[in-house]
């Protein structure tokens, strides 16, 4: 099989201001490769559900740590912005779509909201059955555009019921709501969806942060994320394995996908 080259508009996006600030010269300039891409090189754009999708109560939608902790009050986020409209993507599909033909990019990134599937987190309890159609639809929509899905399983917005029944990320039964989550989603999605991602930016804040601190600490030990928690000294570690042991969790499940 041959490689296949990726890369992400909203990587390219983030070099731009960067780029401008630097001077000729600079290693910063020198690191930006601006010859031609090699064949079969495939172009993308990504998104995350919380900030496109909107729609947050809609259609049996359960609340997410970020939907609760931008309602909670006052200076928890730029502007004091909630995410109830966002980009309006969940009633916008065929629009999106038709931009990203515009854009000719071969794939897509995006994630799937868990508590949209799993209104509170746990399969046993309710699946959405419209939050399964809606990610349905808009993955038919993409492939008949010949746009390739990747798939995030998990782009921070864990239910909110999650975290008042068991602490979130500091709970180790996370790994086991985890991965029910993902054989559902693989289960639905997984005849066409071949390129899976489990965990969204572990390192977005910066290239020197470790891997898992962005979600890890900003939620769990400064409080500056949801769901908002200042767990000093042990909330990053406990967030951070338990997160770890889900990956290793889900290895047997993706072994039987073709991906």
């Amino acid at each position: 099989m041959k490689p296949v080259w990726l890369v992400t508009l909203w990587w390219a996006v983030l070099l731009v201001p960067r780029l401008r600030a630097t001077r000729k010269g600079s290693p910063e300039e020198a690191s930006f490769y601006y010859g031609t891409f090699p064949p079969g090189f495939s172009w993308g754009v990504g998104s995350s559900a919380f900030q496109t999708e909107g729609a947050w109560d809609e259609d049996g939608k359960g609340p997410s740590i970020w939907d609760t902790f931008t309602h909670s009050g006052k200076g928890k986020v730029l502007g004091d912005e909630t995410a109830e409209v966002a980009c309006d993507g969940y009633h916008k599909v065929q629009e999106d779509v038709s931009l990203l033909r515009e854009l000719h990019v071969s794939h897509y990134r995006f994630s799937l909201s868990w508590p949209r599937l799993l209104p509170t987190g746990v399969r046993a309890d309710r699946v959405n059955k419209k939050g399964i159609k809606f990610y349905s639809d808009f993955i038919d929509a993409l492939l008949k555009s010949n746009i390739t899905p990747m798939v995030t399983l998990h782009h921070w917005d864990l239910p909110q019921l999650l975290q008042v029944r068991y602490g979130g990320w500091q709970n180790v039964s996370m790994s086991h709501y985890f991965s029910d989550y993902a054989n559902l989603c693989f289960e639905a999605f997984g005849d066409r969806v071949k390129h899976w991602i489990t965990f969204s930016d572990p390192r977005s804040c910066g290239p020197h942060l470790p891997p898992l601190q962005t979600m890890a600490e900003k939620g769990y030990e400064t409080g500056h994320h949801a769901p908002g928690l200042k767990l000093h000294g042990t909330g990053l570690y406990k967030a951070a394995h338990h997160i770890i042991q889900v990956r290793k969790v889900l290895l047997g499940a993706w072994s039987g996908l073709r991906v």
